[in-house]
């Protein structure tokens, strides 16, 4: 869709696409966008394209009270193989505290690499924000910001939010600069690149370019390196590439793929020895007696313990203590530094808050492993774009168009979301067994963190629900529980339950929020932070007639409460919560029949929305 003519004005949504069991994308090209909240929200949408386009984003006028508004040009949530390029953002001054260019969560299952390259960004608070994983996995994924243009007047540039983080190296596959420039009046002290996340982000600049070396940066957990000039013209949306050179791209795939597979053999020889399947099982049956005998030897092979050994070591601590921990820990900073696992020690290991901070400051330190991780990143994250971009090829392209050669090239890229997004495809073409059999080679093919575990297992469930139903929309009410138990998971699998409910069953589900604080200094995020678990909270049932059940999740202590909401933004009633129940019961029967938002404030502060109808 799209078009010198085709605007998108004054809705709350410009486009909003999202999948349930497929992985069919779309296209926008040449379009403008204005007053909406959200121009384009992608949800579980994968292989899609949005070039060229204007996108003016803030001025939108709701009727929603004013925690809602958080307006964007584009956000991408739980999706991959995206080309978002070429497109310029800018912001409405007088919106700008709420104001947002790109917003990219959970994109790829946390392990496809993925791009925002080449779009120019200016007069917004947020350039581009990462809510959740983006950072990838140790041989590479993750999102890289390439190319693109801040133009002079956001308030932060680049804004990475509190978690799993972004790709370490931040930089062109082939090596070069990052090539993205820099608003040149950031007030801000870390205007320019803020990183709160929990990895170690390596941005690469040229030298030669004063506006792309970030001055005003996160400098505890950024580094700033200098590569060769990045010339900015390597950029190829998905959905353009022609016939005749698409035989190029597959080229350049296999070439890509082979030399990966060369940096894999020599990588997987050093990583635990070449046997992590047998270092967890000496960790898991090691007693007291052992613990010390076995530290030593993984500190022999140290810097190449696989994370999952460090987890399964960090897990066990009254085999192994504090200062076995720390010592392995510190030896291993690569793997310490990645995929979020600086988080999980926070979160869940028996080290001291001076223990975990030790552990933080050697993870900064590079040893051989960074170098071959490099290469193998930049190899694993070519052969990505190249598949995406065949993929896109037959998925986006009318004529082109073609299911099989898509499942083929699913296979071909052989990520974990690949094989998720096969599984849709032949569940849809009513594949079932075929469908079955790829989910069940995931664990065969993927050593599974435990939060990828739990996204299987989710998957599963989706996928056993589906393939029982003839009709989404004939579903019974034990089905539509079970989908709706589905969706309040994270990852893809909640996702696609969510777009589900929102199709089938007029489900109201909203989009990520987040923005850093406005007007107020935020507190640093360091490795002695502790980490709050998420609050939540849903209404069911959903809509509702004489009473509403909300469920919640908040910590002993916490004065709580949920505030509803009317359509014309005027609170309507307030509920004390008790931490101790987690459950309230309400009733609604003096309340006119409409849609109400509510929303969790603990201690005063606005956390987790949802919206409600009542039908009496």
């Amino acid at each position: 869709m799209g078009g010198s003519e085709t605007v998108f004005e004054k809705l709350r949504f410009g486009v909003r696409a999202g999948a349930g069991k497929s992985a069919e994308g779309f296209t926008i090209r040449d379009a403008t966008f204005r007053e909406l909240e959200k121009g384009v929200l992608a949800e579980a949408a994968n292989h899609f394209t949005v070039t060229r386009c204007t996108l003016d984003v803030g001025g939108h006028v709701s009727n929603l009270p004013p925690f809602l508004v958080s307006q964007e040009g584009v956000q991408i949530n739980y999706s991959t193989g995206f080309t978002v390029m070429g497109n310029r953002l800018r912001g409405l001054a007088a919106s700008q505290d709420e104001t947002v260019g790109v917003k990219v969560v959970d994109t790829g299952a946390g392990t496809d690499a993925n791009t925002i390259y080449g779009n120019n960004f200016d007069i917004l608070y947020v350039g581009n924000a990462a809510v959740g994983d983006n950072v990838g996995a140790p041989e590479g994924g993750g999102i890289v910001y390439e190319c693109n243009k801040n133009l002079g007047s956001n308030v932060f540039d680049f804004w990475v939010q509190e978690g799993e983080g972004i790709t370490e190296d931040q930089r062109s596959v082939g090596g070069e600069a990052a090539g993205n420039t820099f608003s040149l009046n950031i007030i801000n002290a870390t205007g320019h690149f803020t990183n709160q996340g929990n990895g170690l982000i390596e941005y690469y600049y040229d030298e030669e370019e004063p506006t792309e070396e970030p001055t005003q940066y996160t400098e505890d957990n950024i580094n700033l390196n200098t590569a060769e000039t990045n010339d900015c013209n390597n950029g190829e949306a998905g959905g353009e590439i022609p016939d005749e050179g698409i035989d190029l791209v597959k080229n350049r795939f296999f070439e890509a793929k082979a030399q990966y597979q060369l940096y894999k053999t020599d990588y997987d020889e050093l990583i635990d020895d070449g046997d992590t399947p047998g270092l967890l099982a000496e960790v898991a049956q090691a007693g007291a007696g052992q613990a010390g005998s076995l530290i030593n030897d993984l500190l022999d092979i140290s810097p190449y313990v696989f994370q999952h050994v460090l987890k399964a070591v960090v897990d066990k601590p009254t085999v192994f203590d504090n200062g076995m921990q720390a010592d392995l820990l510190e030896a291993n900073p690569e793997a310490v530094r990645k995929a979020g696992f600086l988080l999980y020690l926070e979160e869940n290991s028996s080290l001291e808050e001076e223990e975990v901070l030790q552990v933080q400051q050697a993870s900064l330190l590079n040893t051989d492993r960074d170098a071959m991780e490099e290469d193998l990143s930049a190899a694993y994250a070519a052969k990505h774009r190249a598949a995406d971009l065949v993929l896109a090829y037959y998925l986006l392209d009318s004529v082109a168009y073609n299911r099989d050669s898509a499942l083929l090239w699913l296979s071909h890229k052989g990520s974990l979301h690949s094989l998720y997004l096969k599984a849709d495809i032949q569940l849809q073409t009513g594949q079932d067994e075929a469908a079955e059999n790829t989910l069940s080679s995931i664990p065969e093919a993927f050593l599974l963190t435990e939060k990828q575990q739990q996204e299987y297992d989710n998957k599963q469930a989706l996928f056993k629900l589906l393939s029982d139903q003839a009709d989404i929309f004939k579903m019974d009410s034990l089905a539509v529980a079970e989908l709706s138990n589905i969706a309040q998971s994270g990852g893809l699998a909640g996702q696609q339950a969510r777009n589900l409910l929102d199709y089938a069953y007029e489900g109201e589900w909203e989009p990520d929020h987040s923005l850093p604080t406005a007007r107020e200094e935020r507190t640093a995020v360091g490795s002695t932070t502790r980490h709050r678990p998420q609050s939540s909270i849903r209404a069911f049932p959903n809509p509702a007639k004489a009473t509403v059940t909300f469920e919640f999740t908040i910590l002993a202590g916490e004065e709580a409460s949920v505030r509803l909401v009317n359509a014309m933004g005027r609170a309507v009633a307030e509920i004390p919560l008790s931490p101790r129940v987690g459950i309230e019961e309400w009733d609604i029967s003096g309340l006119a029949e409409g849609v109400y938002w509510y929303q969790l404030w603990i201690d005063e502060k606005p956390g987790p929305v949802g919206k409600l109808a009542i039908q009496h």
